[in-house]
């Protein structure tokens, strides 16, 4: 179509005002319906429908968080353990490599299998860890670990509980047994104990008792308190030569005494070579 020409001013305005005109009504109806159809897409949320999701998203978490908690909780365990281990066997090592083995420098306490001078050891050994308290050798007295564990059935000797939660005896005192207790400067507890002479075992053998987290609970064999026994080549497990024929080494290696379900073994037993599992 040809267009017409405007040479005049009025019909220069008329065609100017007639676009215009069209400009808007074309762009008014673009945006209403733009803005139509856009709405028609768009809507809230019923009170319900955010009540069923909230209640979902409860339900998740709880099945979730627990489960995740202890897989923390028991990477942070098995990390400790090897901690412990790694400190004892590097002190171990060290005392062996500056002392000499403690069979050349412990005497035989007569006919029995102790020894008249376990401290000696105890001195050496100690002197590659680092303590931010040191107790000496544990007696009734001598409260080196505090006010922690449950008061025994039998005895007002304050005890942890062992893999199955039960409370033992005066054989799992806090205090513990042996010839010292002290506390490392990454807090956890030790015990050093049962410094005995085992022909077995080639003679020197002593337990380390560690609990990892110190005060901390839950204050149980398996979950937070650890045994290490340990001979003059170091730190043992159920494979060392003649560990079978050795009452000592037999009851704190291997993993029959890491089971909740056996109930066969005494109960201050019960989950005393789960350290050797860990490793």
């Amino acid at each position: 179509m040809k267009k017409i020409k405007c040479f005049t001013l009025s019909c220069k305005s008329f065609r100017s005002n007639l676009l215009t005109a069209l400009l808007r009504s074309r762009m008014s109806r673009f945006s209403l319906t733009k803005f139509r159809s856009l709405a028609a897409h768009l809507y809230g949320f019923t009170l319900a429908e955010v009540l069923i999701t909230l209640a979902i998203l409860g339900v998740v978490a709880a099945i979730m968080i627990p489960s995740t908690m202890q897989r923390v909780t028991d990477r942070q365990t098995v990390a400790a353990v090897k901690r412990a281990y790694s400190l004892i066997e590097n002190a171990l090592q060290m005392s062996f490599v500056i002392h000499g083995d403690p069979n050349q420098y412990l005497i035989p306490n007569g006919s029995s299998d102790s020894y008249s001078n376990p401290q000696v050891f105890v001195e050496r050994f100690n002197s590659f860890l680092a303590y931010s308290k040191s107790c000496g050798a544990p007696s009734s007295d001598n409260n080196c670990f505090g006010d922690i564990g449950d008061v025994s059935d039998s005895t007002f000797y304050k005890v942890y509980k062992n893999l199955r939660n039960e409370i033992g005896n005066q054989y799992m005192s806090v205090n513990g047994a042996g010839v010292f207790n002290g506390i490392l400067k990454n807090g956890m507890f030790i015990n050093i104990q049962n410094i005995h002479n085992r022909p077995y075992l080639g003679g020197f053998f002593c337990i380390f008792r560690v609990d990892i987290n110190g005060k901390r609970g839950p204050n149980r064999y398996g979950y937070d308190v650890f045994f290490f026994p340990a001979t003059n080549k170091g730190i043992i497990n159920n494979q060392t030569p003649g560990i079978t024929s050795d009452y000592y080494g037999f009851h704190f290696t291997g993993t029959n005494r890491c089971n909740k379900s056996n109930t066969s073994v005494d109960v201050q037993e019960r989950g005393v070579s789960c350290a050797e599992w860990i490793v």
